[in-house]
C-alpha cells in the first residue's frame, strides 16, 4: 500500500463515519488492513521516530495519522 493509497483509505473511511474522531478513524483503517500491514506501519513509524511508543497497533495508528498530516501539509 502506497502512502497515497493509505491517505485515500483514510479519507474514504472518514467519509463513511462522519463525526468520528480522526484517531479512531485511523484505528479503523489499521484494523481493516490486517496484521501484516499493521506491522509494516509500526516498523515504518519506528524507523521515522527511532522509538516505539506503546503497542505495535498504537504505533501503526500514529503512522497513519502522520501520513495524513504530512499529505495535508504538502510534505508527501
Amino acid at each position: 500500500m502506497t502512502d497515497e493509497e493509505l491517505v485515500v483509505e483514510l479519507a474514504l473511511t472518514r467519509l463513511d463515519n462522519p463525526g468520528v474522531d480522526l484517531e479512531e478513524i485511523a484505528a479503523m483503517v489499521v484494523r481493516r488492513v490486517g496484521r501484516d500491514r499493521m506491522l509494516q506501519f509500526a516498523s515504518q513509524n519506528l524507523a521515522a521516530r527511532d522509538e516505539l511508543r506503546g503497542s505495535a497497533f498504537d504505533a501503526a495508528v500514529e503512522y497513519v495519522l502522520r501520513q495524513q498530516s504530512m499529505h495535508c501539509s504538502g510534505r508527501s
